[in-house]
């Protein structure tokens, strides 16, 4: 048997810590750290075998901008050690900084490959996606003048600030706003998960009263989540069971599920948003991140909502999801859904929206029609400016 050296344990952990600049104590728990601290400590696993090739999977999905940039020194560095990189990743601009050559794939196929010197965004679009980026939003949807849903003077739980505004018939509206500025708040206390101190919820020109999720649903509004697997997923369920969850009452009797109609309505789903998986049946847990969202999507074209609440609905998700994503967006506006869209991408913002509230500090500070769009004056108000 052999004993553990723990003095030279700590000087080669500490050696590695030093080298990426993080400062944490040797004897934390790993179930202690911060998201960002759990991917570099992955990081320095790697080195610490003196590896010839390090492949990484996505490395800045927990990472804050601060640790990123620690990322790509530590990659730099690494590169002139000698050692090769797999960089895998979603966003764009990371590649196009940190890599020397990219291979595009798409839906498991290569499509192209070049020198990332001869990249640029608009053409990693057209190879992910197929087609141009002109293309990547849909064209302009018809919108009607007839108010869905409106709110009248809400007030959050731990805000001064009344907010009030109209949601039409056919339109996206989306709410943008820094990180914290309440956003999610205001619409989780819409969907009912949060208490309101007051506020009045009108749908079809009818006041309803809205406590909880369930109220909500009934009223037929639907809610994407922004974590979509801790809130819009069981991941341990297969794609039928997590599609048809909020139907469960409409295809029961005596509790019991009927099957074959949980199948029909899992196939019908799953090939209206082009859902890539083995079967119906594949656990939910072992999809992508673009298919898993298409199945909190999915969930709710069962019930035919009349509002669509979406927030962040293509975080962490690649460029040919979003494609996807934007058109089922585009196409529900189309049948008359009222869908709230929520994003901290301005240009998705200023791409798939046909008007925008501005939130700053739990309050509603602007808002501007699509003829007034621009990432400027989205920024400028969010930031507490006029």
């Amino acid at each position: 048997f052999k004993i553990i050296d723990k003095t030279s344990l700590y000087e080669k952990a500490l050696t590695l810590l030093k080298k990426i600049d993080l400062n944490i104590p040797l004897s934390l728990l790993v179930k202690d750290l911060s998201p960002g601290q759990k991917q570099l400590v992955e990081i320095l696993k790697a080195l610490s075998t003196s590896s010839k090739i390090i492949i990484m999977d996505e490395p800045t999905t927990s990472l804050t901008k601060k640790d990123t940039r620690t990322l790509f020194s530590i990659i730099r560095e690494l590169k002139s050690m000698g050692i090769s990189i797999i960089y895998i990743s979603h966003r764009i601009e990371e590649v196009l900084e940190i890599t020397d050559r990219i291979i595009c794939l798409r839906d498991g196929q290569k499509v192209g490959e070049l020198k990332t010197e001869n990249a640029n965004r608009n053409i990693l679009i057209k190879m992910m996606i197929g087609r141009e980026i002109n293309e990547f939003f849909p064209e302009s949807h018809k919108k009607s003048k007839n108010v869905i849903f409106e709110i009248k003077e809400l007030k959050l739980k731990d805000s001064p600030y009344t907010i009030n505004f109209k949601l039409h018939s056919g339109e996206i509206l989306g709410i943008a706003g820094l990180v914290g500025s309440g956003r999610t708040e205001i619409i989780e206390t819409i969907f009912g998960i949060r208490e309101k101190k007051q506020g009045k919820f009108f749908l079809d020109n009818n006041q309803i009263d809205i406590n909880s999720p369930v109220d909500a649903i009934n009223f037929g509004i639907g809610f994407v989540p922004e974590d979509r697997q801790l809130k819009g997923l069981i991941l341990n369920l297969a794609i039928k069971e997590n599609i048809t969850l909020p139907y469960l009452k409409n295809i029961s009797k005596f509790g019991i599920v009927n099957g074959n109609e949980q199948k029909s309505i899992a196939r019908s789903i799953t090939k209206k948003l082009n859902i890539k998986s083995t079967s119906i049946n594949q656990t939910v847990v072992n999809l992508s991140g673009g298919n898993q969202q298409k199945i909190v999507l999915g969930k709710w074209l069962t019930l035919k909502p009349k509002i669509l609440i979406l927030d962040e609905p293509t975080k962490g998700i690649d460029v040919g999801a979003k494609a996807e994503i934007y058109r089922m967006i585009h196409n529900l506006a189309e049948e008359g859904v009222g869908v709230i869209f929520i994003s901290s991408e301005l240009e998705e913002i200023i791409g798939i929206c046909d008007r925008v509230i501005v939130i700053c500090e739990k309050e509603l500070r602007g808002e501007l029609l699509k003829d007034e769009f621009s990432e400027e004056k989205i920024m400028q108000i969010a930031t507490g400016g006029k």
